[in-house]
């Protein structure tokens, strides 16, 4: 399943629009004529980049044009015609060619909620995550357009995470981040909410549990550099593969100092998410004396979190079997946090096994 099939009269024509989604969505790219009800149904948006001018362009996107299907249509501005062609396309989302980037991708990523709003809407926490969702799309679209993130919407929406666990529970939480179609959104989300109950349960301060939820929605922002096919690669990753993953948190760190003042502590968090208390760990092989607390907390939820998710390539792990894993690892992890994480279970436990991919659907 794809998220969009991206249609073209010109691959070459439509090419640095096809990479620019590609950046941010699953997508296929084919030639009009290879356009069928069968390869339509295998994605969640079609995207037609074609000339608006023949009629027979205008009468193929018609056919696509139903209510349970989302079309978006590129057109020209500067072309009278063609902009009256596609203003005549009733239920597509129009894209002007001339749109910047960040306008293009913004509108897209909405397309998708809206398509999910009605079952993330329903959840309990759903208004509130909803909001949270929308700044962490703002975040990492930033991020992946090479501007400096937005540190109040971080602020914000750590906020926001710690309200909803407070008052929903991290199982009214994961109901509606299961309903999220994007896996970054999901893990990133996943993680911060894990991290805020896991916070409220070893009686953080209020400023404590700002910084590890805030570390939870940013720690993997370096991976909006990776290209998607080797994020969501079935298969085992190839050692150059496993290279370019290795390098998230580095790009994360860079990506986040081009906003002004951010707080060191989720810098570091970014940094060293990946960092063993045994050195064995990435990117610098930091040992347990150079590892704060709130890295070895934001290390053992990143771990859970990546276990009990349903992903394209590999089942949800069941809770137990994930504290196993996180017990076998031993001297890796600081095991009396992790006996914490383990005996301190929240309200609810069943929302785990709830966060499941679409993409796997």
């Amino acid at each position: 399943m794809y998220d969009i099939l991206f249609v073209s009269d010109s691959i070459s024509r439509s090419i640095e629009r096809a990479k620019l989604l590609a950046r941010a969505f699953k997508i296929k790219a084919i030639a009009s004529g290879g356009l069928t009800q069968s390869v339509a149904d295998d994605a969640s948006i079609i995207v037609f980049d074609q000339i608006l001018s023949a009629r027979e362009t205008v009468f193929q996107i018609r056919e696509y044009l139903d209510a349970d299907r989302k079309v978006a249509v590129y057109y020209s501005p500067g072309d009278h015609h063609e902009q009256k062609q596609a203003e005549a396309l009733t239920g597509a989302v129009l894209l002007s060619r001339a749109e910047n980037a960040r306008h293009t991708l913004s509108t897209l990523y909405e397309l998708f909620a809206d398509m999910q709003g009605k079952r993330a809407m329903a959840t309990p926490a759903g208004p509130e995550m909803n909001r949270v969702r929308r700044a962490f799309n703002d975040i990492n679209l930033a991020a992946m357009l090479g501007a400096p993130p937005p540190i109040t919407k971080v602020t914000w929406a750590a906020g926001a995470i710690n309200a909803a666990i407070k008052r929903h529970g991290l199982d009214g939480v994961l109901e509606t981040i299961n309903a999220y179609h994007s896996h970054t959104t999901r893990h990133s989300l996943l993680v911060a909410a894990v991290c805020a109950d896991f916070g409220y349960r070893l009686s953080l301060d209020d400023r404590a549990l700002d910084v590890i939820t805030s570390g939870g929605i940013v720690h993997d922002i370096g991976k909006t550099a990776i290209p998607l096919q080797i994020l969501d690669k079935p298969g085992k990753l190839t050692a150059e593969e496993m290279d370019v993953v290795r390098r998230h948190p580095e790009a994360g760190v860079a990506m986040l100092k081009k906003a002004e003042n951010f707080d060191e502590r989720l810098l570091a968090i970014t940094r060293d998410h990946h960092e063993m208390l045994d050195g064995s760990g990435y990117p610098n092989g930091k040992m347990a004396q150079d590892i704060p607390e709130e890295i070895r907390v934001m290390t053992i939820c990143d771990i859970f979190a990546a276990l009990v998710e349903d992903r394209a390539y590999k089942a949800a792990m069941p809770v137990e079997t994930a504290h196993g894993i996180l017990q076998g690892m031993g001297s890796k992890l600081d095991q009396k946090l992790f006996k914490e994480f383990k005996s301190k279970p929240g309200r609810e436990t069943g929302g785990f096994a709830k966060v499941k991919s679409q993409a796997a659907q």
